[in-house]
């Protein structure tokens, strides 16, 4: 029995590591994003993705004031 639970590993193994998955290097992407920005931004779905409002003029403080911003939705001008 432990022979054969041997033969089954033995061949799982050899059937993952010969998957055909070729190694690769590294793909440069260009510089990461980088700079200031100013506030904080809310992210709301709608039917062409998800649109970034800024909130400039607003602190938030708590989780429950976002969740109280997100529940309002965008301002009408965004």
């Amino acid at each position: 029995m432990k022979v054969r639970q041997g033969v089954v590993v033995a061949a799982l193994g050899i059937a993952l590591m010969g998957c055909g998955v070729q190694p690769t290097g590294v793909i440069g992407a260009g510089e990461a994003a980088s700079g200031l920005t100013r506030g904080m931004r809310l992210y709301f779905a709608s039917d062409s993705g998800l649109r970034a409002v800024p909130l400039l003029d607003r602190e938030v403080k708590d989780l429950n004031a976002v969740v109280k911003l997100l529940a309002a939705g965008p301002p009408p001008a965004e």
